[in-house]
C-alpha cells in the first residue's frame, strides 16, 4: 500500500516537472524568435468612443470606428536586436519617412518598449519564423465638466519576416515626420 501511495505521489510531479520544463523551453524560444526585421504586413483598429455613465460607472459607446491597413504607399518595418533594441521605418512611397529606435525588454509574450519614461506593452499572440503577430490597447479618459470621456484603441498587427528596403531620398536629419499614425507602439 505505501508503494502505491509512493507511485501516485510521485508520478504527477514528474508530469508537472516536465510541463515547466517545456514553458522555460518556448520562452526561450520566443526570445530568440523575434530578433530580427518584420514588415507590416496587416493592422486592424478598432476604436470606441463614449462617455462614463455617472450613476452606474459604465462606460456607454457612443461610436465604434474600424480600420484595417496599412496605407495605400506606405510600408512599415520593426528591428528587433539581440542587445534589446528595437529599430522602427515608416516608408511613404519608397521614402523613409520615419525612424525611430526604443528599448524592449521580452517576458513571455509580454514585450515592454520603453521610450524614455513611458513604457508600453503589447502581447504577442503569435511568433514563428515568418510571422509575428501582436496586440495592444489604448485607454484614456478626459473629464469636461461633469462627463467623463473615454477612448477605447484595441489594435492588431500581423508582420512578416523580412528586410529593410534601400534607402531612397534618406535625410538623415529627419526623425519624425508630421504623420499622426505610426501603427507599431
Amino acid at each position: 500500500m505505501n508503494r502505491l501511495f509512493l507511485v501516485l505521489l510521485i508520478f504527477p510531479l514528474i508530469f508537472t516537472s516536465c510541463e515547466k520544463d517545456g514553458e522555460n523551453q518556448n520562452n526561450n524560444n520566443l526570445s530568440e524568435s523575434i530578433i530580427g526585421t518584420w514588415k507590416l504586413d496587416g493592422v486592424h483598429n478598432t476604436y470606441d468612443y463614449g462617455y462614463i455613465d455617472p450613476t452606474s460607472g459604465n462606460e456607454i459607446i457612443t461610436s465604434t470606428e474600424e480600420v484595417f491597413g496599412p496605407e495605400e504607399g506606405y510600408e512599415g518595418y520593426l528591428t528587433f536586436t539581440d542587445d534589446n533594441y528595437v529599430f522602427t521605418y515608416d516608408y511613404i512611397n519608397d521614402t523613409l519617412d520615419y525612424e525611430y529606435t526604443y528599448v524592449y525588454n521580452l517576458n513571455g509574450n509580454i514585450i515592454e518598449i520603453i521610450d524614455g519614461q513611458d513604457t508600453s506593452r503589447v502581447t504577442i499572440t503569435e511568433l514563428t519564423d515568418t510571422y509575428l503577430n501582436y496586440t495592444y490597447t489604448i485607454y484614456s479618459t478626459n473629464t469636461e465638466g461633469d462627463t467623463t470621456f473615454f477612448y477605447n484603441d484595441y489594435t492588431d498587427l500581423t508582420c512578416v519576416k523580412s528586410s529593410l528596403p534601400s534607402l531612397h531620398d534618406h535625410d538623415p536629419h529627419k526623425n519624425k515626420s508630421d504623420r499622426k499614425n505610426h501603427y507599431f507602439f
